[in-house]
Formats: C-alpha cells, structure tokens, sequence
C-alpha cells in the first residue's frame, strides 16, 4: 500500500513541476517580447501561446512562433514599427523561404503594424544568417505575433 502512496505522490510531483515550467516558459518569453520590442507594458498582463517551437536541443539554433494577447489595448511608440505591409524580403521569407505560415496556419492580417530587430548581420541570401526578431501586430484583433529566428 505505502508503495502507491509513493508513486502517487511521486506523479503529483512531476505533473506540478511541468505545470509551472510551462508557466515559467511563458512568463520567459513574455519579457523577452517586451523587452525586444520596447513595450510599455508589464508582461504579466500578457497572455502566451506557444504557436511553433523547434529550438529543442541545440542553444540558439531554431525558429519559434508565439502568439501574445492583452485585455488591455496596447499603445506602439512610433519609433520602429511600421505600417503593414512587409518589406518583400520579410514576406518573401516568411511566406516563400522558411514557410513558417504554412507549417503554424499564420493569418494574414488586413491591418496593423510590424516591428523588425535584427540580433545578428541578417543577411536574406544566406540561409546561415538568420537572426532576427519579427513581431506583426494584428490592429483588428489585438494580437501581437512574435517570430524569431537563429541560424
């Protein structure tokens, strides 16, 4: 009987443990969204969804996509977002290149803005030069999604 006890208690203990890694995660990546695209906002206030994540094993080799909404709308200082659309090389790469829309079902979206940071000498020639940081923002909806890249 004291056998079970310890098993139970046992996968109580790793079920808790994911379930807040997972949080952990999210919170993680909240405040790298906010500080990356200089928000004015606690990253607290934002809800996280983890859309595409291949960064696995290898330290800052992969692409992720996440998905940030807020109750609250979120006001974009003028300095480094622009109007949509995106440069042909941003969208040439996002929609032919890496096809990062058809593997996560990315929405177009009709109205809004984007915000570029390059992380490293970003060069759209060369494939063993991706580093960057994307956010598209979709104005209808109040969504913001946050792309990034390393190579």
């Amino acid at each position: 009987m004291n056998k079970w006890r310890y098993c139970i208690v046992a996968i109580s203990l790793v079920l808790i443990l994911i379930l807040f890694s997972g949080c952990s995660k999210n919170d993680d990546v909240a405040r790298e969204f906010v500080n990356t695209f200089k928000l004015d906002i606690d990253s607290k206030k934002l809800n996280v969804s983890t859309i595409y994540d291949d960064y696995g094993g290898v330290p800052y080799e992969g692409q992720a996509l996440y998905k940030l909404e807020c109750a609250e709308q979120i006001e974009l200082e003028d300095v480094g977002w622009v109007e949509l659309p995106l440069t042909t090389e941003l969208y040439e790469f996002l929609y032919n290149v890496v096809s990062i829309t058809k593997k996560v079902n990315l929405p177009k979206i009709e109205k809004g803005k984007w915000y570029f940071v390059d992380r490293g000498k970003t060069d759209f020639k060369n494939p063993s030069a991706y580093n960057f940081s994307l956010c598209l923002y979709d104005e209808i909806n109040n969504i913001f999604y946050y792309y990034k890249i390393d190579t």
